[in-house]
């Protein structure tokens, strides 16, 4: 008997809570739906602004030639390891 009082109780409680949460929710989601706002609607995109073409070739210049690189030297560190090569002495 005592169980299913404190279960009925904490499911009240709970009920409660999720309710109040969600009512505050769609209060602070909707606080700006109506309102007039002198903000610029643009398209949001994931990187935003000019980006110069130096910088932009570079960044993949060197994220292929480091990349290349790591593969090789782990297919070479691979060999090397199993046997494949000889170290140079």
């Amino acid at each position: 008997m005592y169980t299913t009082i404190v279960k009925q109780s904490l499911k009240l409680n709970i009920n409660k809570l999720l309710i109040n949460n969600n009512k505050n929710l769609i209060n602070r989601s909707l606080s700006g739906h109506g309102e007039s706002h002198n903000h610029e609607h643009h398209e949001h995109l994931l990187f935003e602004g000019p980006f110069s073409k130096r910088v932009v070739g570079g960044l993949i210049a060197s994220g292929f030639v480091v990349g290349s690189g790591l593969i090789v030297f782990a297919c070479y560190f691979q060999n090397l390891k199993h046997g494949f090569l000889k170290k140079k002495e």
